[in-house]
């Protein structure tokens, strides 16, 4: 099927234990360059995380019209973020980010705009001092405000809106992360004049990934704010639609 514009579509998949591996399913689904990336983690979960990403990916943008999954080609954009190579013919112009994190990988889709998503896991460890280092002022007001129980949470839902907002423009953390606020209610940032970006032009948005994991998306504001999120059980769950 093809997405409309004002759809964002967003995939998830858990891993358990060290997730898939070398071999069979989703890593024949996987090129050369990807392979090569993936043989070089030295600990079997996270490799199997990219693996379980990079096939989730390539699954998604194929049902969403952009071609056979094994044969899409991927460049860099200006600022590295990954971009679906254009094909002869052309092809729907589909924007994706993934994240990925200790049991669980995601992907967000939509046509025409960019998008950035972050994941992280509730049982996360947080040193809230990382707090006083890259949260802007008033980020740090609000994770002050709320109960001591409560602030852990709080960072991780902060931070998973920033990310979002961050792998968005694609600039990643290269960007002075106290230049841009996020808040949580409503979801939304404010940004230093310093930034060439303007906070109007950007929605925010909490996601959930179950009991275990919590999310955040980032969109163009002229995007609308219908997400279809589709979570599977396991690789043959998602083999089997895609």
């Amino acid at each position: 099927m093809l997405p409309v514009p004002d759809e964002v579509h967003v995939w998830s998949l858990p891993v358990h234990g060290d997730g898939p591996q070398p071999g069979a399913g989703l890593w024949q689904l996987l090129d050369a360059g990807e392979r090569v990336r993936a043989a070089r983690f030295r600990f079997d979960r996270h490799r199997g995380q990219f693996i379980a990403a990079h096939g989730l990916k390539r699954l998604m943008l194929s049902w969403l019209g952009a071609g056979r999954a094994a044969s899409l080609r991927f460049r860099a954009g200006p600022q590295g973020k990954p971009a679906l190579a254009a094909e002869p013919g052309g092809g729907p112009d589909l924007h994706f980010n993934l994240t990925h994190t200790d049991g669980l990988v995601a992907c967000a889709v939509v046509l025409g705009r960019p998008v950035g998503l972050d994941a992280e896991p509730l049982d996360r460890p947080v040193e809230l001092g990382v707090a006083e280092r890259f949260f802007a002022p008033a980020e740090l007001a609000w994770l002050r405000s709320l109960p001591e129980a409560e602030r852990a949470r709080g960072f991780l839902r902060l931070w998973t809106l920033k990310e979002s907002w961050l792998k968005a423009v694609g600039v990643g953390l290269h960007l002075p992360l106290r230049d841009v606020a996020v808040r949580v209610a409503p979801p939304g940032v404010e940004l230093s004049a310093i930034l060439p970006y303007r906070a109007a032009d950007w929605r925010l948005q909490e996601l959930g990934f179950g009991s275990a994991h919590l999310g955040a998306l980032a969109v163009p504001a002229a995007v609308g704010d219908r997400v279809l999120q589709q979570g599977f059980l396991s690789v043959e769950d998602l083999m089997a639609v895609a």
